[in-house]
């Protein structure tokens, strides 16, 4: 009953950044599509069918004139895995009667098609006699399609590339840019990697450069950074005061507390260990009540946690801990955690019976089974 309404809305009428919206949405449809999960631009688990009409829409609308749009009607087209879509692409691309903008846009969503048919189209397209815009265009396509992007625009090495894969099979062709995708991934990462650390070099550089007035400030700033590595460098550079005994005051200590919500659960666990060696009690009590709401289930939070409360013993956490002692590597931070509140005279009678009965079950010796 939606498809008329959703076909009306990308037909080129509407504000950009709906078309924009209800695009990239296409373009994550979980389900079967040019794009396997093993690819990028595809949608995780099974879905129902995108309806065919959808994918048509989207071809005889790729002539927009903002490129954002352009883009995103041409990843959206990778869902659909349809070779007289593929057919009608080709066609438009080499139509000497449209738009060259159409033209370039057909190019560009070909990209996105992930296959024999797609790549061999763009071959042709690269070709000295193609218009050159229609020809950076192409080359740009087969850098999409492949996740080759060493070859740039050498003409040369994308023909040897053919000429390595024309024979090869739908899986096999399939499995090679695969293989192309994790290079280039693991190839990126690195290089990010690289860059998050140079630029956590650089940060230190400029804290120790800061006058010492104004520190305090710098890694409350650093602890809102919307990068893991700077926030956790913040950390680390609180704890270096903490080691060079100086003075953590409140407003930072309050912004700490507030890092135990960080996403990351590196920056959560390492937070949680200043905060204890600071014997700070707010931090306990926010600690024992996402433990009681069951809000922490990456291992080394859960252990950062937990010898927060055995060093500062709260209620709300005696539960959780009983509950943790059933896994084996939380087991001795669980017995701590619940021998400080016993000590502390925080459990209830009925409760020093469940602990007791749970250590008992703990130490009954399993059968074994030949």
């Amino acid at each position: 009953d939606a498809l008329p309404q959703l076909l009306g809305l990308l037909d080129g009428k509407g504000p950009d950044a709906t078309r924009i919206a209800l695009a990239d949405a296409i373009a994550q449809w979980p389900g079967a599509g040019a794009n396997s999960d093993e690819l990028p631009g595809a949608g995780a688990g099974a879905g129902a069918e995108l309806a065919p009409q959808i994918g048509w829409q989207l071809v005889g609308h790729l002539d927009q004139h903002d490129t954002a749009v352009v883009y995103a009607y041409a990843r959206a087209l990778g869902r659909f895995n349809d070779g007289r879509m593929i057919a009608d692409l080709r066609n438009l691309a080499n139509d000497n009667m449209r738009p060259l903008r159409q033209r370039e846009a057909a190019v560009i969503a070909l990209g996105y098609q992930r296959s024999k048919q797609a790549a061999q189209i763009l071959m042709e397209l690269i070709d000295p006699v193609m218009p050159m815009p229609l020809r950076e265009r192409a080359f740009g396509a087969l850098a999409t399609l492949t996740g080759r992007d060493d070859l740039d625009m050498n003409r040369k090495a994308w023909l040897a590339w053919w000429q390595s894969v024309a024979n090869m099979s739908h899986d096999q062709f399939r499995a090679e840019l695969v293989n192309n995708f994790v290079r280039r991934n693991e190839l990126t990462q690195k290089q990010l990697d690289y860059a998050v650390s140079r630029l956590t070099q650089a940060l230190q550089s400029v804290y120790r450069s800061t006058p010492a007035d104004q520190r305090i400030e710098m890694i409350g700033r650093l602890l809102g950074d919307s990068l893991e590595a700077v926030r956790l460098l913040a950390v680390n550079l609180a704890v270096e005061r903490l080691l060079d005994n100086q003075p953590i005051p409140e407003p930072l200590l309050a912004s700490l507390r507030d890092a135990l919500a960080d996403p990351s659960p590196a920056v959560r666990a390492k937070t949680a260990s200043l905060l204890r060696d600071l014997n700070d009690a707010e931090a306990a009590n926010r600690i024992a009540l996402q433990l009681a709401d069951r809000e922490v289930d990456h291992i080394e939070t859960l252990r950062a946690y937990l010898r927060v409360i055995a060093r500062m013993p709260r209620h709300k956490a005696v539960t959780p801990a009983m509950e943790l002692l059933r896994q084996p590597e939380m087991r001795p931070d669980a017995a701590a955690a619940l021998a400080a509140s016993i000590d502390k005279g925080l459990l209830t009678d009925k409760e020093k019976q469940q602990a007791a009965f749970r250590v008992r079950q703990l130490s009954i010796p399993r059968p074994s089974h030949p």
